[in-house]
């Protein structure tokens, strides 16, 4: 699918707040994403390739998510970006949580007027062995 089918996408959903254009919409975003920054082009591994690819999406909030959530992650990546910790290969697990619990058009609304505060970003807390469910 090219970026001007997935514009198309955007404006259908935008104009008809249909949740079957949005599904679609983001799985073609999700899949041009992930075909442009393929292995061949970071050249890194497969395993970290597709680790970043999940914390990616697990990095910006999604209105359609229930939070919060946990996720378990094999690289440290939160920890490295925060100057917590080296990176490294290491199972880690975060409670994803959005900053403030909206859905609908609130969440878009804040979603595009407040993005250079970083709303839209999730809220990442490192779990210990005894607060996993």
């Amino acid at each position: 699918m090219t970026q001007r089918e997935i514009d198309e996408l955007a404006i259908q959903y935008n104009k008809t707040k249909d949740p079957g254009i949005r599904d679609q919409w983001y799985k073609a975003v999700r899949k041009f994403v992930s075909d442009v920054f393929n292995i061949e082009y970071t050249e890194i591994d497969m395993e970290l390739h597709h680790a970043i690819l999940m914390f990616q999406e697990d990095y910006v909030t999604n209105e359609a998510t229930d939070y919060p959530y946990q996720s378990l992650h094999s690289f440290n990546f939160w920890d490295f970006i925060n100057a917590v910790d080296e990176f490294r290969e290491v199972d880690t697990v975060y409670e994803i949580d959005i900053g403030e619990k909206v859905k609908g058009q609130e969440y878009f609304n804040r979603f595009y007027y407040r993005r250079r505060q970083g709303w839209g970003k999730s809220i990442f807390k490192k779990l210990q062995k005894n607060q996993i469910n």
